[in-house]
């Protein structure tokens, strides 16, 4: 199932540019002389060089300056278990932000690399059911990518641990009998101050956590494309994001798509089917069986399970990549 929509509402931010991980070398131009650049894995693109980071690392400009585009994508958020009457609810996607003209020069830029938040099983109490968050993935320390939302949990109200947590994007919110809970909100409220002489325009992709389609259904969690699906069908994550916004991403990560950043499907407890795989995401669920993770490097939301004693699947670890053109 191909994922091919994009978010509506994404605001522009100012953020401070200025110095970023290594392993491979480019050399372009970048909108000024050429640079000569090492870090990560190197993949090359019509566009120019293409620096992916999978963990932490430096981004080495070694000679030249110009610009380059940059995407950040935080870990997706953990999904959590179902109870006795209640599907599992899905994780978060983290969010991403991107600019199109980061400024560079020789020096090194830092990066960083989110986890995925781990999925979470039945238990004693609320808190036990819910899955947790994803961490903040970066650039240069200053140009943040917050991680996914972890779920809300399966059982009795308790406005902490059943209702979807915020993040990058929003994690879904849980079930219980004969209700079901919100789900958590998505935004980017890590802004660094503006540099009035290198402003920076960004944009924010994240999307709120989904409530239960069905009081014994787990939410979907929010994708960094889209909005989870809303009742009365089936507790789909949120889309999340790639071309055509984002023509020069490789499809030898994450899932093989060439997107990110999905959001984790809820357990659909009536009827009693699995909630489907989104694309940038591994979230499908077979009735009374694991839910899954999501893959590696996708940003994306691990998925609700069915029955107490099963554990959600886990979010996804971030995900960063720097275009010198």
């Amino acid at each position: 199932m191909g994922v091919r929509s994009t978010n509506s509402n994404r605001p522009s931010y100012d953020v401070l540019g200025s110095t970023a991980e290594a392993s491979g070398e480019s050399t372009g131009g970048g909108g000024g002389g050429g640079i000569s650049a090492t870090g990560g894995t190197t993949e090359p693109t019509p566009e120019g060089t293409l620096h992916v980071f999978t963990g932490p690392g430096t981004f080495t400009v070694n000679s030249g300056s110009g610009t380059a585009k940059v995407l950040v994508i935080g870990g997706g958020g953990g999904g959590g278990s179902g109870g006795p009457s209640g599907g599992g609810s899905g994780g978060g996607a983290g969010g991403a932000i991107y600019t199109d003209s980061y400024p560079i020069s020789p020096g090194d830029y830092p990066v960083s690399i989110g986890a995925g938040g781990a999925g979470n099983a039945y238990g004693p109490s609320s808190n036990y059911r819910a899955g947790a968050p994803g961490s903040n993935s970066s650039f240069n320390t200053n140009f943040v990518a917050r991680g996914g939302g972890g779920s809300g949990a399966w059982g009795p109200s308790n406005p902490s641990y059943t209702t979807g947590q915020d993040g990058g994007s929003g994690g879904g919110g849980g079930s219980t009998t004969g209700s079901g809970y919100a789900g958590g909100s998505g935004g980017q409220p890590i802004m660094q101050p503006v540099n009035p002489e290198h402003p920076l325009v960004t944009s924010y992709y994240g999307n709120d956590g989904g409530g239960p389609n069905d009081p014994r259904s787990g939410g979907g969690g929010g994708g960094a494309g889209g909005n989870p699906s809303p009742y009365p069908s089936p507790s789909y994550g949120g889309d999340g994001i790639g071309p055509p916004t984002f023509s020069w991403l490789p499809t030898n990560y994450g899932d093989g798509t060439g997107y990110y950043a999905a959001g984790g499907s809820g357990y659909m407890r009536t009827p009693g089917s699995p909630a489907p795989k989104r694309d940038g995401a591994g979230v499908t669920t077979g009735p009374g069986g694991p839910a899954q993770t999501a893959f590696d490097n996708s940003g994306s939301g691990g998925s609700g399970d069915d029955a107490p004693g099963d554990v959600g699947g886990d979010g996804g670890p971030g995900i960063v990549f720097v275009l010198v053109s």
